[in-house]
């Protein structure tokens, strides 16, 4: 592989449509790359009913240890976002996540700033009670259900953190212009037209402005053109704007949890970083 971690390969139905899709773009040539870079990730919808302590699911009170303190920022208490259950998750896919336990998602909404200071990922592996939210901003309980999918690198019309690895500076004007048609729709050729729900754990980012991984970057201070630094950091999970669980980040943008591929490994979530993207 050139750049990914991946436990499992990706589904070859999913290979399969990435290859036919590609060649009908007459890009065939890109396949071996595109499809080595390609990593298996789980899609999620939402849907509203009641969801058993410690599920998978968006809104709603969380799960936590009884002596868990609720995250924080400069005193605020967090907004809980999401919890996934990570038995649930090694069941679907194979991957660098711990097998137990639960992960569950906070961020402060106060205002759209993003950093690792506004977010929270909490790893809960003892006795779980579910605990009342201290404010008024709870989202809807939405089960999530998962699915497995595919991903492959952002492709954009600016810098994006595998153009290197996938060869795009070889590419002429109107290729590149095909690819980005290809990448854009590729999500309807993988799930379908009824299911573009970007709710995501693992795999790559994607967003609608600019590559993610690139807009970290950016962020931080760091090189813009650094694209090795880019990619050591993977998407944790993506939490889109969603009105079954009445969610919206200004306008239909998305949350991006970004962890050290490292980090991933060790099962360490204590220098989680964020993405927003307004709409």
């Amino acid at each position: 592989m050139l750049a990914s971690r991946r436990v499992m390969p990706i589904p070859e139905r999913d290979a399969r449509k990435i290859r036919e899709s590609l060649a009908e773009h007459d890009l065939a040539a890109l396949t071996p790359r595109v499809v080595d870079l390609a990593e298996p990730c789980l899609r999620m919808r939402a849907r509203r009913r009641a969801v058993r302590v410690g599920g998978t699911k968006i809104g709603g009170h969380p799960d936590l240890p009884v002596n868990t303190a609720w995250p924080s920022c400069d005193g605020r208490p967090m907004t809980f976002l999401a919890q996934i259950d990570l038995a649930e998750v090694a069941a679907k896919m194979p991957s660098a996540l711990p097998s137990v336990g639960l992960l569950s998602f906070f961020f402060d909404r106060t205002d759209f700033h993003m950093g690792e200071e506004v977010c929270r990922v909490v790893h809960s592996t003892t006795a779980l009670e579910r605990r009342v939210t201290p404010y008024d901003d709870r989202l809807v309980e939405c089960e999530l259900a998962l699915r497995l999918s595919t991903s492959v690198p952002e492709i954009t019309h600016w810098a994006s953190a595998h153009d290197d690895l996938l060869g795009l500076g070889a590419l002429s004007a109107d290729q590149r212009d095909a690819l980005l048609e290809w990448r854009a729709n590729l999500d309807y050729v993988l799930l379908g037209d009824d299911d573009h729900a970007r709710h995501q754990v693992l795999g790559y980012p994607t967003g609608a402005q600019a590559d993610v991984l690139i807009q970290r970057l950016v962020a931080t201070g760091a090189n813009a053109k650094d694209l090795a630094a880019a990619r050591r950091h993977r998407n944790l999970m993506t939490i889109d704007s969603d009105e079954t669980a009445d969610l919206d980040w200004a306008d239909g943008g998305c949350l991006w949890y970004l962890v050290e591929r490292d980090a991933l490994v060790a099962g360490d979530f204590s220098h989680v970083d964020s993405i927003v993207e307004l709409g």
